[in-house]
């Protein structure tokens, strides 16, 4: 099938090509929550920016899909991001059953879209922070035109299956998946009386963890999310799709693991704990039934989430849990003069553009160069 036969481009606006757009998340094995339209919808609208889905169409099929958020600012200049908050992947989703040559004509299109549309929109930078599940990162790296690249370690791990003749999930997981100093952390918070619960509903479990979360992330000098992020995520996802797993000791809340789920991958999203029980166990007790729910609801994997490269405390962590590690990059590429967006310092561009990348701080000017 010649892809440039018969190819419309076209930015998604339908009932009809938005069900289309969720076959073809289905399908897509590079497919992730960050794609839905659910999820970019909610996180442009809780940034105050756009969400728009540029698409590649031939007869009734969508081919190929670049879901982006474009944030509007009138004294800097316009930014888009594949996609925003705190990471989120984004990137080119295309049809499996095109031919290998054929899928990189699609995704050249659509990166050529991409840039049409930046410029249309009189943005001055675009990110893509490509699919963590996307095995083909080498595509944006030899054919992607961009000016910096970022680089991140994605930890999944593959989950063991379930059935007759197989063992527990339990076991699997510490027999081929968990390290020694992993098991042990799960058996001290068994023997502790560390339990865990779920909850999918706003209410003190959910305000107990953002305290816990805030200090944790205050505490090293980082970017907090806002409560209202999770208790509107709540609000725009049903219970299948996210939920707060939580585990109390003495009745008390002292950890949890924020997650979304979506297709075949269960999603670390947010965890916390709290700092006088940090040596409890807590955290690696809650994955391991986050893992076994997961499991026995047929995911097959549990992604960690992106890593960088300096965080070495957080790597052997996620590691001992036996994640794999799945290499994905930030592509930034710029339209025009964005001199002035090099000059500034990240606590403007945080400012300025809250919940999306702009640059990596590598890129910024030092200040005697201002």
């Amino acid at each position: 099938m010649d892809v440039n036969d018969g190819i419309k481009e076209l930015v998604i606006s339908t009932e009809h090509d938005f069900a289309n757009y969720e076959v073809l998340l289905a399908k897509a094995p590079e497919s992730m929550i960050y794609h839905t339209k659910r999820y970019v919808d909610f996180v442009a609208s809780y940034l105050q920016a756009e969400a728009y889905y540029l698409a590649l169409k031939q007869k009734d099929r969508l081919i190929g899909v670049l879901p982006i958020v474009l944030k509007r600012n009138s004294k800097l200049g316009n930014i888009i991001n594949s996609n925003p908050y705190y990471g989120s992947n984004g990137g080119v989703i295309v049809h499996p059953d095109l031919p290998p040559v054929q899928k990189n004509k699609v995704k050249l299109r659509l990166l050529d879209f991409l840039a049409s549309f930046a410029k249309a929109h009189d943005c001055i930078l675009s990110t893509i922070i490509a699919s963590s599940l996307d095995r083909d990162q080498m595509f944006y790296r030899q054919f992607a035109h961009f000016d910096f690249m970022d680089r991140r370690v994605g930890q999944v791990t593959v989950i063991p299956s379930t059935g007759k003749n197989k063992g527990s999930v339990r076991d699997n997981l510490f027999e081929d998946r968990f390290s020694s100093s992993c098991r042990r952390a799960i058996r001290k918070a068994e023997k502790t009386g560390v339990a865990v619960k779920i909850t999918a509903s706003k209410g003190a479990e959910l305000d107990q963890f953002y305290e816990i979360y805030k200090q944790n992330i205050g505490s090293k000098g980082g970017m907090v999310k806002d409560k209202d992020f999770f208790e509107k995520a709540f609000d725009a996802f049903p219970d299948n799709a996210c939920n707060l797993r939580y585990a109390e000791l003495d009745g008390v809340l002292v950890a949890g693991i924020f997650q979304f789920y979506f297709k075949n991958t269960a999603e670390y999203f947010q965890p916390a704990i709290h700092h006088d029980h940090r040596e409890s166990g807590a955290t690696n007790l809650l994955v391991l039934h986050g893992m076994e729910k997961a499991a026995e609801e047929g995911y097959l994997y549990w992604n960690f989430g992106g890593t960088w490269e300096s965080q070495e405390e957080v790597y052997r962590f996620k590691h001992s849990f036996g994640a794999e590690d799945f290499i994905y990059y930030y592509f930034v590429t710029g339209y025009g003069d964005y001199s002035h967006i090099r000059k500034l310092n990240p606590e403007v561009l945080k400012r300025e553009y809250p919940g999306f990348f702009v640059l990596p701080y590598s890129a910024l000017l030092p200040r005697d160069a201002k």
